[in-house]
């Protein structure tokens, strides 16, 4: 390559680099912007905010994964953590809504920094010498940090008031303390008990303590029995505490209750429909790419020839990928890429990292790194709007200020698919309808129980956000709701069945 050309070549890439992390910090900006619309919402922004609400405000009462033959007929989906940490955001004085859905999108910061110190650490030097390339390092992390606040499910999931932001932070935190332990010959202890601390917050969140663990058998570290030992004795000394304070509950709520039912092709269906709404070329191609090459370095020179942390990303990717198979099971949805594509975020800064070092080099190949550049660029431009009308609408903010009074003024309890509005006006929810469906579906649970509930009138009304064909509840509790509650009217978008006049 020719000095002139090279020179160009090196230019064009510095430009393509200042205009994708400007259009990287416009999507920063962005969901900066929407997280704070959100954390003031009174709203529902996603079904299952309402039940881990509800679930945060038992968590130190009796009913703390109680049975669920008892009304209210409640299913506890999680570990403590989350819920335990919200209820003490929240004991501040702010709305447990609104510390949920702070708390996710602080772990979402949280994942972007932990995921681009893993890669300015990967790229590092091994050695202790001076790093010729300190630059392409920074260049990697910092596009790593901003590409993932341009990367779905996160932007939607980084504002919600559920569980799996926490859980990744946990998780991204350990894998970044982790690399360190293994490269600098720290503690391999406190990183167990992040993990365990990640398990106690979502329970699939095992690839980053999986990928720790085998990467220091792999580079034989004797310290990983030792803090193996202490994480599962901690772990193991939790599960079983919780199990014994809740008779049995614990156990049953986070496994038995678990085990919905399967549906191979159901994979294939939401992957195809995750694809569709949150994935885009770019995104999948170039952390593809990094993946490949790792794989094949791994089979050529065996797994010690690869960097620490592209050994412990590459076996995270892999274990994710695996775990795509929990896309079959009944209500599945897509937080269930979300480790996928935190690692995936990883992955593209490692290619960065590799293509920018070839910039600036006598016979360095700049060509690559503008073209991985470019297609980010490309992506990054075309990538959809993540805003939601309902945050800034005052018809719909009206509109759920009055159904929340209507709950609240109502004499009985009242049913809803929308279960945040139970919550904003201070009415338990009397069940969860897609987990009690699914749980009657598979003979867990008598569903003869909720139709006489609703055949007696024991609710004042019912809300729903779409018809009785919404696949919320079964054939034979759509057919009750219709007998015993045949008026429907609507406020806003929202439908409410009325028992017949007097």
């Amino acid at each position: 390559m020719t000095v002139t050309r090279a020179r160009v070549l090196a230019g064009a890439a510095a430009v393509a680099l200042v205009v994708l992390c400007l259009l990287l910090l416009l999507n920063v900006a962005r969901f900066a912007e929407l997280a704070w619309l959100s954390a003031s919402f009174p709203g529902q922004l996603d079904y299952g905010e309402g039940i881990v609400w509800q679930q945060a405000v038992l968590m130190l009462t009796p009913r703390l994964y109680g049975n669920v033959q008892n009304y209210p007929f409640l299913v506890f989906h999680y570990p403590p953590f989350y819920h335990l940490t919200v209820d003490a955001l929240a004991s501040s004085g702010v709305s447990w809504l609104a510390a949920g859905r702070v708390l996710s999108s602080l772990a979402l910061a949280c994942v972007s920094l932990c995921a681009g110190l893993f890669v300015w650490e990967t790229a590092a030097r091994s050695d202790g010498r001076r790093d010729i390339s300190g630059q392409a390092r920074l260049i990697a992390a910092v596009v790593t940090g901003l590409l993932v606040f341009s990367l779905d499910p996160m932007r939607y999931w980084g504002r919600l008031a559920r569980v799996d932001l926490l859980a990744s932070a946990l998780e991204y935190l350990g894998l970044y303390l982790g690399l360190r332990a293994l490269r600098h010959g720290g503690s391999l202890v406190p990183v167990g008990l992040v993990f365990v601390a990640a398990m106690f917050t979502k329970q699939t969140a095992i690839a980053g303590a999986m990928a720790i663990g085998l990467a220091a058998l792999i580079h034989g570290r004797r310290d990983i029995w030792r803090a193996g030992l202490i994480a599962v004795g901690t772990g193991a000394g939790l599960f079983l505490a919780l199990t014994w304070i809740t008779d049995g509950g614990f156990f049953r709520h986070l496994v038995l209750y678990n085990v919905n039912r399967f549906k191979l092709s159901d994979v294939f269906v939401r992957l195809a429909a995750v694809g569709d709404e949150n994935l885009h070329l770019a995104y999948v191609a170039i952390p593809s790419i990094a993946l490949l090459i790792l794989a094949s370095r791994a089979i050529l020179g065996g797994l010690k020839a690869l960097p620490m942390g592209g050994l412990i990303i590459l076996i995270v990717a892999l274990v994710n990928i695996a775990s795509l198979i929990g896309l079959g099971k009944s209500g599945a949805a897509a937080n269930y890429i979300i480790p996928l594509v935190c690692a995936s975020a990883i992955l593209s800064g490692l290619l960065i990292a590799g293509t920018a070092r070839q910039v600036g080099r006598p016979n360095g190949q700049p060509i690559w790194f503008l073209a991985v550049t470019a297609a980010l660029i490309a992506q990054t431009a075309v990538l959809p709007a993540s805003g939601e009308n309902r945050l800034v609408s005052p018809a719909f903010r009206r509109d759920t200020m009055t159904l929340i009074g209507m709950i609240r003024d109502a004499p009985k309890p009242v049913l809803s698919d929308d279960m945040v509005l139970l919550m904003q006006a201070g009415k338990p929810i009397p069940w969860e309808p897609l987990i009690i469906t699914e749980l009657a579906a598979t003979g867990v649970f008598d569903e003869r129980k909720v139709i006489d509930m609703i055949a007696a009138h024991a609710f004042s009304f019912v809300i729903m956000n779409d018809t009785l064909a919404n696949g919320f509840f079964s054939r034979d509790v759509n057919a009750a709701l219709a007998a015993a509650y045949p008026r429907e009217t609507m406020i806003g978008k929202k439908h409410l069945l009325l028992p017949r006049e007097p």
